[in-house]
């Protein structure tokens, strides 16, 4: 991808100051060590849930930017809940017509090799099979489980499936 500026970093200052402002007030009133890292996690996550999907809806704007008009139309958006080793969260991405062929897809997805019908990235898609190969599945998601929110033994089996 070519430099081309980002079109409003805002939202990822909002995010870090909201962050820090969380993190602020667990240091005035947390007391207990296994609490306050459990919270600073959770609040980590948060944060980078949020980022990675920001990460996400930017590339998209800038593929918007960068696409051959002559060929790509965007037909609309579309959002995908998407788990990955931060957590689950949405993203909004545009939907396009190739105008010769008639074929639509999402430019995101191509331009990242993320597979249309997989719901974990390919990181945490990578996770679950290394631990859903060497045992049984609601084991190898129980264990991600404690880092990753909301991965389930069906997720560990698709994801170790295709």
């Amino acid at each position: 991808m070519h430099n081309q500026p980002i079109s409003d970093i805002q939202p990822l200052a909002d995010i870090i100051l909201l962050l820090g402002e969380k993190v602020s007030k667990l240091i005035t009133e947390c007391r207990d060590f296994y609490k306050l890292e459990e919270e600073v996690y959770k609040l980590s996550q948060g944060a980078c849930v949020k980022i990675f999907a920001w990460a996400l809806e930017e590339i998209d704007t800038w593929l918007v930017n960068a696409r051959d008009k002559r060929t790509w139309k965007v037909i609309g958006f579309r959002e995908r809940t998407v788990v990955s080793s931060f957590g689950e969260f949405k993203v909004k991405r545009r939907l396009y017509r190739n105008k010769q062929t008639g074929e639509a897809g999402f430019l995101l997805d191509q331009a990242l090799g993320w597979s249309e019908r997989s719901r974990c990235t390919p990181r945490l898609k990578e996770m679950a099979v290394k631990l859903g190969a060497d045992m049984p599945f609601r084991r190898a998601a129980e264990i991600p489980g404690y880092l990753v929110p909301g991965i389930s033994p069906m997720a560990v089996w698709q994801a170790v499936q295709g």
